[in-house]
């Protein structure tokens, strides 16, 4: 199996039952597995810890936290087990039950949920897994209140309990893991969206199921990587001249102090291998951008003739840094989204784009959050709780390519399948880096690549960069600090 795949619970599920069909391994044999990866897993990040603590739930996340706590007391680890419910109750899954029987046929009691855990170096969360739908149970936001209030880190096994797979929608109370081992396959719910402030680090089992298991269960989604996205880029020419290398136009700047985000979408662009960039924008706005760089022609507006020339000579556009919603800003916008060029859309041209809805197959669409609730007509809340779903609903309202920003960022054409970005780092979360991303898109279509394979690429190299700029430390990190490392990373296809 690729790893790259992405799952959602009923996939999941389904492999699950597969997998158990295989002759080779039995009904147990999944649940031995996992645990015995999260023992790994916890002795390898805290090699030192000789008391743990499991907190257990009722259903096959518990049997893999029971599997885990009996190897434990194999080894000589000292555990303390809490279950939520009557601890002397069989659990639901009847795999469950059997590991819990394991574990107290070695001498081990199961306890009662106390009003608060005792000390430990490591607590493990095996409350509810993929099964989990919500709303939480009494008896489960109890226990994560109880996991949260302990000092100690926490292996949080297959996802943090109160993340729900099917959407990734987070309940009121989740559980704070420091480590995640997720099982089986890469779950989206995991990946995008709010919960990755829930798990510092994702480790990854398959538990040793073979790649033929998977052939039947279709991908809900697929990582992105920069080998895979860059393998669309064509190789320049020896004869190779800037009219032929791409020319791409950016209008915004329509807001007076905004005319940093044309320049850096236009740096972006040029740091990307454009051949030439052009800026469109207010007198004001292009009077202070001007020859920062100099690269970037600055060209101040004076008359809609000249809009339409310097449409006629781009290969693409981007539209919306720094546009503003003034008259010049809405009479920009209806001109740009006439054209039939390829065209990013982005920042307040996906304001003007909420206002007056219209489709084209021909553009990219780069909302977070909030752009993409005032484009769908809901809240941000709407948006996070399902993101595969949203991203969906913007490209069949909108059509085109769209780019749904944010930890997680997420990627979605027609006829295919969600890309998600695991790449990126909270030190990005600045003014600018959309921008950034805006021209970077932007410079791969007017460079001549199809409108999917820019904005794969471009959300790749723009998260890498931003990973390779947090070397130097993530709080104070500036947006045009990922610019130097363009060149290095689209290098990797030279060599």
């Amino acid at each position: 199996m690729s790893v790259q795949a992405l799952y959602f619970a009923p996939s999941l599920q389904r492999l699950t039952q597969l997998a158990r069909q295989r002759p080779e391994i039995k009904a147990h044999t999944l649940m031995l597995r996992a645990g015995q990866a999260a023992l790994q897993a916890l002795q390898q990040h805290w090699p030192k810890a000789q008391k743990i603590i499991v907190v257990c739930g009722l259903g096959n996340n518990a049997g893999d936290g029971y599997v885990l706590a009996r190897l434990a007391v194999a080894q000589g680890l000292q555990v303390e087990l809490f279950q939520i419910g009557n601890p002397q109750a069989a659990l639901k899954a009847e795999q469950a039950n059997h590991a819990k029987q394991a574990f107290l046929a070695l001498g081990q009691k199961v306890q009662p949920l106390p009003k608060q855990l005792p000390s430990c170096e490591v607590v493990v969360d095996a409350l509810l897994g993929i099964g989990y739908r919500g709303p939480l149970t009494p008896q489960a936001k109890q226990a994560i209140t109880l996991i949260n209030a302990s000092s100690s880190p926490v292996l949080a096994l297959d996802l943090p309990s109160g993340i729900d797979a099917y959407s990734g929608a987070i309940a009121e109370l989740v559980v704070e893991a420091e480590v995640t081992i997720t099982f089986l396959a890469q779950k989206i719910a995991l990946l995008t969206g709010l919960a990755p402030n829930y798990s510092k680090e994702v480790v990854f089992a398959d538990l040793q199921i073979p790649a033929s298991t998977f052939e039947s269960v279709a991908w809900d989604a697929a990582i992105l990587t920069l080998n895979d996205s860059i393998a669309c880029l064509p190789a320049r020419k020896r004869c190779a001249h800037k009219g032929n290398t791409g020319q791409l136009l950016i209008v915004g700047a329509g807001t007076p102090g905004f005319c940093g985000a044309v320049g850096l979408a236009g740096c972006a662009a040029l740091y990307s291998g454009t051949g030439a960039v052009t800026a469109l924008m207010p007198e004001k706005s292009a009077q202070q951008l001007r020859q920062i760089p100099l690269e970037l022609m600055c060209h101040p507006f004076s008359h809609m003739a000249q809009v339409a020339n310097l449409c006629q000579a781009a290969t693409a556009l981007v539209l919306g840094p720094g546009l503003g919603q003034s008259r010049w800003a809405y009479k920009m916008f209806v001109t740009i989204t006439a054209t039939q060029l390829p065209m990013v859309v982005d920042a307040d041209g996906l304001n003007w784009l909420a206002q007056y809805p219209q489709q084209n197959p021909n553009w990219v669409l780069t909302p977070h959050p909030k752009e993409a609730a005032r484009l769908l007509n809901c809240s941000v809340e709407e948006i996070q709780a399902d993101r595969v779903q949203a991203v969906r609903r913007l490209q069949q309202k909108y059509l085109g390519v769209i780019v749904l920003k944010g930890a997680g960022t997420l990627i979605y054409a027609p006829d295919t399948i969600p890309w998600l970005c695991t790449a990126g780092n909270p030190g990005m979360a600045v003014a600018g880096m959309g921008d950034i991303l805006a021209g970077l898109i932007g410079s791969l279509m007017a460079q001549g690549l199809p409108l999917l394979a820019s904005a794969k690429l471009g959300v790749i190299i723009h998260a890498q960069a931003g990973d390779l700029a947090q070397l130097n430390g993530q709080r104070g990190m500036l947006a045009s600090d990922l610019l130097p490392y363009f060149r290095s990373l689209f290098h990797q296809f030279a060599r």
